[in-house]
């Protein structure tokens, strides 16, 4: 017979967003490696979401949920059947309405714990419905310290029921490249070999920098003649950041220099074919996976001091890390990062060895799953204080 503190787990991770990113990305990795670790993992999502899209065609199914708004109770009554039939023992939630569904689903359940995963750095409002929000949950996991810190000392939250679980990165996928996939993407992209290749890979959104980078170019081209700029990523919808950004750098004469590749399925590969990765974000930031990622890859990185990206990268160390909204101070890291090559490549190995250690998709999920083993033997409750920090 299995000991109960090893029994495997039934474990309804729930998002309501629609939208694409770093968020969901967490999400299809915890699931993933909690079946590894031999749980009982589900899925429920908005059935017009791209998470759902691309659950679909998984060994990890996805069970569709509406999430129309936080106090549907259409929403609210499917989530708690959900729950009640497939009999489970954790319920985490991901985004605002799914969390709001999954805390009044679940009242009156005293053998289902209730964990919500906090993504980002957006200041949460301290009124009185938003406080119970965060405190129905037996925990509240950041993806960054500095994510659990705001909490604390924004909104007032009890420290003993905030837990950091920083995002894992897939070490099988990212590591570094092979000089066949360096020279194939620069190849397809027509770098030449004595031309430094820096990348910018991220979603389209106003809190990623785009428009820092795009300021920053005139500088970093001055000083590095040879430079050229790849950005990977999108905007979903209607969005019109691509065109913005496209009609900036034409006005700036730099069209030949910049190539914007949208979205791609080889990151991994994209990445064995830069010099450099920049990624300055100006708000709402946790830890950008696409930073751990290139970091892994043996990939020099730039950013900037936003969210829990601090944590990350420890300036002059494992990278170089800047103000947000200074796009001279971003130019003249990148313009460092290129020109000593010797010191950016010293940064880059430090950055490898620490996500190895701290960043792995098997750290996230041991500790994620440290912290659901503790709730339920305490019976869905918080143990105690002494023994939080130790998760």
């Amino acid at each position: 017979m299995v000991p109960p503190f090893m029994a495997p787990l039934t474990i309804l991770h729930t998002e309501a967003s629609r939208g694409w990113g770093g968020q969901e990305l967490r999400i299809q990795a915890e699931i993933a490696e909690m079946r590894r670790r031999g749980h009982r993992v589900l899925l429920a999502a908005a059935p017009d979401s791209e998470l759902a899209r691309r659950q679909r065609g998984t060994d990890d199914p996805v069970i569709e949920l509406a999430f129309r708004s936080k106090f549907h109770v259409g929403s609210i009554i499917g989530l708690r059947n959900l729950v009640l039939r497939e009999k489970v023992q954790v319920l985490n939630t991901h985004s605002s309405i799914d969390s709001w569904n999954g805390a009044i689903a679940t009242r009156g359940l005293r053998d289902v714990v209730l964990v919500r995963t906090r993504h980002l750095s957006i200041p949460v409002h301290r009124n009185w419905p938003t406080k119970w929000l965060y405190t129905r949950p037996q925990a509240v996991v950041t993806t960054g310290e500095a994510l659990r810190q705001l909490l604390i000392d924004d909104n007032g939250l009890d420290p003993t029921r905030l837990l950091s679980i920083a995002t894992g990165v897939d070490l099988g996928r990212f590591q570094p490249g092979t000089p066949a996939d360096r020279a194939a993407v620069r190849h397809e992209f027509s770098v030449a070999d004595d031309e430094p290749l820096v990348g910018m890979i991220a979603m389209m959104r106003p809190m990623k920098g785009h428009a820092v980078l795009v300021a920053a170019l005139p500088a970093i081209v001055a000083a590095v003649p040879k430079v050229r700029f790849l950005i990977v990523g999108d905007a979903l919808d209607d969005n019109p950041m691509p065109r913005q950004l496209k009609e900036e750098v034409a006005r700036l004469g730099l069209t030949e220099r910049v190539r914007f590749a949208g979205l791609r399925s080889d990151v991994p590969r994209i990445l064995a074919g830069l010099d450099l990765k920049v990624l300055p974000s100006v708000c709402d930031e946790g830890v950008p996976q696409s930073l751990s990622q290139a970091m892994a890859s043996g990939v020099p990185v730039v950013s900037t001091h936003v969210g829990a990206i601090g944590e990350l990268i420890e300036d002059g160390v494992t990278g170089r890390i800047v103000l947000p909204h200074a796009p001279d101070r971003l130019a003249q890291a990148v313009i460092a990062q290129l020109t000593d090559r010797e010191s950016a490549q010293r940064m880059a190995g430090a950055a490898a060895e620490r996500v190895r250690t701290r960043y792995s998709v098997p750290v996230m999920a041991a500790r994620t799953e440290a912290l659901y083993r503790r709730l339920l033997a305490h019976g869905a409750a918080w143990p105690e204080p002494a023994d939080a920090a130790t998760v």
